[in-house]
């Protein structure tokens, strides 16, 4: 085994983490929008200022948003660009599709406190709203690593996930979170496994996993990657 088989597993680690991740993106787009517009009483709910922490922040993610969808090609946008005048942007359910997950990430990040927000970390399985948003923050930098082709086995990842002592489900035991390391890919991986096994049941992600992690390849270390010894026993793990 040479460099080549690690350049070739890093690739397809790559894929696997992006397809799990666009689950994850899939499920926000749906939540965010669906929870906010019943509460708000309002497709348009995103143009509400009064939700945000603050003005500047609500100028700026409204910006951002706008912009993506200004440059979208989806013909559902161009539909509606070509039947209605006013409003002048789509519903939620509409501007949300085609928005990035980094701008997904941070419209959840800048919504103030309140019972929504709270429900939607729920969704995930995260009792805390903060927790959350720091894990969308930190799988939208690991997803953008992906999509640019960026090494990620060994990296240390500038975005810390943080790993929550209480969750809904099970995942990692106060005693063990201490020692994992949480600017490693490990750490990310099981924050993965933790959501798409709420959203997605049936997924296999682990036995895809496995079946990586059992290549033959002596310049592999799971050390590396931030994979404790006994990672396997771990609940969100088994």
């Amino acid at each position: 085994m040479d460099i080549i088989d690690l350049y070739v597993f890093d690739k397809r680690l790559r894929s696997l983490v992006f397809s799990e991740i666009e689950k994850i993106e899939v499920a926000l787009r749906t939540k965010l929008s669906l929870y906010y517009s019943l509460s708000e009483n309002d497709a348009l709910w995103y143009e509400n200022e009064n939700i945000y922490k603050s003005s500047i922040k609500f100028q700026k993610i409204f910006s951002d948003i706008k912009s993506d969808v200004d440059r979208s090609d989806e013909e559902f946008i161009k539909h509606y660009r070509q039947k209605y005048d006013t409003p002048l942007m789509p519903p939620s359910w509409m501007t949300l599709e085609v928005v990035s997950f980094g701008i997904l990430s941070r419209l959840y990040n800048e919504l103030i406190s309140s019972v929504v927000k709270r429900k939607i970390a729920n969704q995930f399985g995260i009792d805390n709203e903060r927790i959350f948003a720091n894990w969308l923050h930190a799988f939208n930098n690991l997803r953008n690593c992906c999509a640019h082709h960026s090494r990620i086995w060994n990296r240390r990842f500038l975005v810390q996930i943080k790993l929550p002592y209480n969750t809904t489900s099970a995942f990692i035991p106060r005693k063990k979170i201490a020692k994992i390391r949480n600017n490693k890919l490990f750490a990310m991986l099981s924050a993965i496994k933790y959501v798409v096994d709420i959203i997605s049941p049936d997924n296999s992600f682990k036995a895809n996993m496995l079946q990586l992690l059992n290549q033959p390849n002596r310049l592999l270390s799971l050390k590396e990657m931030g994979f404790p010894p006994d990672w396997e026993t771990l609940p969100v793990w088994k």
